[in-house]
């Protein structure tokens, strides 16, 4: 799927097509708007949403942690959002995953979260994308966005996304969530510690239990990262 580069001019919404008076909607303050309640914050207003609407994010993985950062994403009109993820839904997913019910089950998971955000803020632009990152698509998949949002299903990958973030200068933010604790670190190149500084010494198999089989996550975890990585945009 090929997308234009949104100009920062926030779209027409198609929530408000034919929508006629609102019972006790007396000032525009209180105007039923898509965004209304962000932008009535000291810290966004109307030329902060509109940067958010210029914005271009691309996040790879939409499982847990990323599920709940992609629905903020969406929410708040970031204005392209490029999700890249190999893997499928299962059922096992579901506890956690928030973007997906039973009826996505053996489907992509990129390509199911794309639809689902689509019908949350049609007025973004979302790309769902079926691949694995590795050091040779990092640059077709990831160039000419503003932030890197990794989420890797192992070292290996995370250490890719890791360092095109400083060989671009990409900021990148990195979560992740198990048992019943998260983290979130933010990669400013040239200012912060890179992931390869803080996690030195992360073993091969970090993320899974013996034999291959995946750690224990909760939900409300895998929700906590998520809102944390969104915050760290």
């Amino acid at each position: 799927m090929t997308a234009a580069r949104p100009t920062g001019a926030l779209r027409e919404d198609p929530g408000l097509a034919g929508r006629g008076p609102v019972v006790g909607e007396m000032t525009p303050l209180f105007e039923d708007t898509r965004y209304n309640r962000q932008e009535l914050m000291a810290q966004m207003g109307p030329v902060g949403q509109a940067r958010l609407a210029a914005a271009r994010v691309v996040v790879i993985g939409a499982g847990g942690v990323k599920s709940s950062l992609l629905y903020q994403l969406a929410a708040v009109g970031v204005g392209f959002l490029r999700i890249i993820d190999f893997d499928q839904v299962e059922l096992s997913n579901l506890n956690r995953q928030i973007l997906f019910t039973v009826d996505d089950i053996g489907e992509n998971k990129a390509i199911a979260a794309a639809r689902r955000l689509s019908r949350l803020n049609p007025c973004v632009t979302i790309e769902g994308i079926d691949e694995r990152v590795d050091v040779d698509n990092m640059d077709a998949l990831c160039g000419g966005f503003d932030v890197v949002v990794e989420g890797g299903d192992s070292v290996n990958a995370r250490e890719v996304v890791n360092s095109f973030a400083l060989a671009s200068g990409t900021p990148m933010v990195h979560a992740s969530a198990q048992h019943g604790y998260g983290y979130v670190l933010t990669v400013l190149p040239g200012r912060t510690a890179c992931f390869r500084c803080v996690f030195p010494d992360l073993p091969a198999g970090h993320g899974q239990r013996p034999g291959g089989r995946p750690e224990h996550r909760l939900g409300r975890d895998a929700r906590r990262g998520g809102g944390g990585q969104a915050r760290r945009r």
